[in-house]
């Protein structure tokens, strides 16, 4: 969402600095860095096609990107509030235009996404939304005429998809600011949340691609639908589902639903699994997913606090673990806009600090590896001529997925840049560890920091069964590890060392044997009690002589009686 240049206005809640402190209290807060100039990062073109203002006609700002690989040949599909533009982008240095086409609406919000049949085919998809209510249709585009030869590209301007037949207007007016396509389906996000328009998110069905079906729409009070995004294949509970995320704008959350069950002919929104915590004076933006589908990242554009990670390998209790800004926020006050992942990288459209790239392979201590100022340096001289004052100007969104592993980032005045992303670093060696026990039988872990490290894992073996993860994402600055459950155990462990580029080798196994018994003094034999007399059959009364009766131990001889009886 864009309000204005100036002022969100009315459009965000407010909240005071002290009770958003709270929520913030234990976090990161502004990300350390590891590179001078565009660390990791080189710019490979810039292409602006037309000219942008947002002060005065004709109005024009660059807005979505999208990226298609086809074959040989890669395209950005760009879009601006003129329209919608095909960009041939194979050689980034000789990119030109394909096709371009004229819309109207789209001020401030036009977006676009591809979605790719079951035989191969590709469909565009753009939708748009408009400020001032101009008509801001949804279009689907065939991309079939586009070349994937790379010997034999469109020409330029060669307009190859035509009106009618390849591409035509769906009507569904004002219902794109924002837009996704996944697993078949057409996500419209309307970010307003009256139930009674059908606003909120707005699904569709793609069976027939140039004609999508709609199905339902999701909407509530506190709902805004700002932006959707459905996860395929994500572990919950043993079972492998699709999530579909839902950034709540004004309602300061993620709503997570349970999509597996949505079929073409559902018409009602599927079950919610949770929400994520509300975090005051947020503007729930928009979200990713770690690769492995763990870790959700949702973006903040109130500039409360930027960027939250959120644990939910228990999809039902999402918990907030980190809240982290670029490294500018340790002098100024930079806002986030949209965000992808790509393996343990998040790239984040950073509106004025331009593109900011992330090792968030350790959730708990993101590193920032590089920048493009797109924004403040548009020509890449090396000096910005702009300062950050916290507006909603500059970057506005990214696109991770092309085969080359390009990065496209669209800045709303400067126009589409073509990144290339290099390793900032190989992966880790493995760490050298040595291993000990105390008296008690606890086992201590020692290692020697390795170099490049953004967190360390410890793995375990009992009696020689299969190692398992027993700690991960150890800091990087942790060098070694405490175990007291295996006092009475064999065990043997690996300590492995992680950055984005991968897991380093496994230490060698480190066994450790229980503690030997402590040897003792044997004890001296006791010298064996006397046996105890027994006592006699026979009563002292059965002795009738007092000669016989004092000879016993036990018995007494009475003179008066001239009895025997016991004593």
């Amino acid at each position: 969402m864009i309000a204005s240049a100036l002022s969100l206005g009315a459009l965000y809640p407010s909240a005071s600095e002290q009770e958003y402190s709270a929520n913030l209290e234990g976090f990161q807060g502004p990300a350390s860095k590891n590179y001078v100039g565009n660390g990791n990062l080189v710019n490979l073109a810039r292409i602006q096609t037309r000219a942008t203002s947002m002060t005065k006609a004709p109005f024009n700002i660059y807005v979505g990107i999208w990226g298609l690989t086809k074959g040989s040949r890669e395209y950005a599909l760009v879009c601006s509030t003129w329209g919608f533009e095909i960009i041939d982008i194979t050689e980034p240095s000789k990119a030109f235009r394909v096709q371009g086409v004229e819309m109207s609406g789209g001020y401030y919000w036009r977006d676009a996404a591809t979605h790719t049949t079951s035989t191969g085919q590709v469909y565009a998809y753009v939708a748009a939304q408009d400020v001032s209510q101009v008509n801001s249709d949804l279009f689907v585009f065939n991309l079939s005429s586009l070349s994937g030869d790379i010997n034999s590209p469109n020409g330029v301007d060669s307009n190859p998809i035509q009106e009618g037949t390849g591409y035509k207007d769906l009507g569904q007016s004002g219902y794109g600011h924002t837009m996704n396509v996944a697993g078949g389906f057409l996500f419209l996000n309307v970010a307003k949340s009256s139930l009674d328009l059908g606003l909120g998110c707005r699904v569709y069905d793609l069976s027939s691609p140039m004609s999508p079906k709609f199905l339902f729409s999701k909407a509530a009070q506190g709902q805004d639908c700002h932006d959707s995004y459905l996860y395929e294949n994500v572990n919950v509970g043993g079972q492998l589902k699709k999530l579909w995320i839902v950034s709540e704008g004004s309602g300061m959350k993620e709503t997570i639903l349970d999509f597996t069950g949505v079929t073409p002919d559902t018409d009602s929104p599927p079950p919610v699994i949770s929400t994520t915590p509300i975090v005051t004076g947020i503007y729930a933006h928009s979200n990713t997913m770690s690769a492995d589908k763990r870790f959700l990242f949702q973006f903040d554009e109130n500039n409360t606090g930027d960027i939250h990670i959120y644990d939910i390998s228990q999809v039902s209790q999402p918990k907030l673990i980190n809240i982290f800004q670029c490294s500018e926020e340790t002098t100024s006050n930079p806002i986030p806009h949209n965000g992808w992942i790509k393996g343990g990288y998040l790239y984040v459209a950073y509106y004025e600090a331009g593109l900011v790239a992330f090792d968030v392979s350790n959730p708990y201590e993101p590193l920032e590896v590089g920048r493009i100022e797109t924004y403040r340096d548009p020509g890449q001289t090396g000096t910005n001529t702009k300062n950050i004052q916290g507006r909603y100007e500059g970057a506005w969104n990214v696109y991770t997925g092309l085969t080359s592993g390009n990065i496209l980032v669209n800045d709303m005045f400067s126009g589409l840049f073509v990144v290339k992303a290099d390793p900032p670093y190989s992966k880790p060696n493995a760490p050298v560890v040595s291993a000990k026990r105390n008296a008690n039988g606890d086992v201590t872990l020692t290692w020697i920091a390795v170099p490049n490290t953004r967190a360390y894992s410890v793995e375990r073996s009992i009696g020689g069964q299969n190692f398992v993860v027993v700690q991960e994402f150890l800091p990087s600055s942790t060098t070694s590890f405490s175990d007291n459950t295996v006092r009475d155990t064999n065990v043997s462990y690996k300590v492995k060392a992680v950055n984005a580029e991968g897991t380093g080798v496994a230490s060698i196994p480190t066994s450790v044997p229980t503690n030997p018994p402590t040897p003792t003094t044997p004890m001296p034999t006791p010298t064996p009690m006397p046996t105890p007399t027994p006592m006699p059959t026979k009563a002292c009364s059965s002795i009738k002589k007092q000669a016989n009766c004092i000879a016993t131990s036990y018995c007494k001889w009475t003179t008066t009686t001239k009895k025997c009886t016991l004593k």
